[in-house]
């Protein structure tokens, strides 16, 4: 599989075959993506940030150009989304599933007359820059509307272009040395960093799962959760592990169920990412610690523990 695409000039690095050195290429790489998947909602006007923050767990502010946040109506999530500051009072919001978004911040708007609510989905093209290459020209070099984001646990950069200035932005980043890659190896850098997707998991698990993800700073979810979280596991043999399978601790009581299995490419096993409780994780550590006590173990998981002269 090639992870790159073609172009008219030398590739910098050449394209290998190897699987285990496809990932690690990449992220050396200078790597960009063009991004035709996501959604845009322009909210501008003096009220802007006021409408964006009923329903944004996440407090927005003037003081930050990007925020990874979650949208809510009604206790009931909506969106998941990036909201980019283009200006004092100009904010593009940037989410990637089909949703009832745009409806309700369009609505909402009415009580907000200085406010207006557009759908720039065919205005604006995103272009994500990934690779250490990437970091370290960004670094070096200013580019207007280059915003560096973190969705979910993944740090990288984000370029608004113009769609009418998008072939000829591409061009100008393929000249400095950019690589534009497909889709799959922009997963590849998504799942290295435990992005996943949210509208997969039960919805029962949702609310206490998004707690781990996002700074829920400001206070319109009044909903009551479970002390759960993502955990991730390296198998420890080359073997697939089925969504749903159940996750025991040490004591072999069951803490949770995987959510999802998947591979990287310069991983030799797989990886899981399971939704686990807190509660039992804690409670297991501590039954295991007045175990150990009680035996006469002075060292807790040494194998010397009960002959220690410590």
């Amino acid at each position: 599989m090639r992870f790159f695409k073609k172009s008219k000039e030398q590739y910098s690095i050449p394209i290998m075959q190897d699987d285990d050195s496809l990932f690690v290429q990449a992220r050396k790489a200078k790597a960009m993506f063009n991004d035709k998947q996501p959604k845009m909602i322009m909210v501008y006007g003096t009220k802007a940030n006021e409408l964006i923050n009923e329903y944004s767990v996440h407090l927005i502010d003037s003081k930050t150009n990007s925020s990874y946040t979650l949208f809510y109506s009604k206790d009931k999530f909506v969106a998941e989304a990036m909201v980019l500051k283009l200006s004092p009072l100009r904010y593009l919001i940037i989410y990637y599933k089909d949703c009832k978004l745009f409806k309700i911040l369009s609505k909402a708007k009415k009580r907000h007359s200085l406010v207006t609510v557009d759908d720039a989905s065919n205005k604006y093209s995103l272009i994500s820059f990934h690779g250490d290459e990437a970091k370290k020209y960004f670094d070096k070099n200013k580019v207007n509307l280059l915003y560096y984001v973190k969705w979910q646990n993944y740090s990288h950069y984000w370029l608004i272009v113009e769609q009418k200035h998008l072939s000829e932005t591409i061009e100008i980043f393929s000249d400095k040395g950019f690589l534009e890659i497909h889709l799959e190896t922009k997963e590849i850098f998504m799942y290295n960093n435990n992005v996943i997707d949210l509208t997969d998991i039960p919805r029962k698990y949702k609310n206490s799962i998004f707690r781990t993800l996002c700074s829920y700073n400001n206070h319109i979810y009044k909903g009551k959760d479970k002390f759960l979280m993502l955990q991730q596991y390296e198998v420890q043999e080359d073997i697939n592990v089925l969504p749903k399978t159940k996750v025991y601790n040490h004591l072999r009581k069951k803490i949770g169920f995987v959510y999802l299995s998947y591979r990287i490419s310069n991983k030799r096993n797989p990886y899981i990412i399971a939704i686990v409780s807190i509660l039992l994780i804690i409670g297991g550590a501590v039954a295991y610690i007045i175990k150990a006590k009680k035996s006469g173990k002075k060292c807790i998981g040494c194998p010397y523990g009960d002959s220690c002269s410590k």
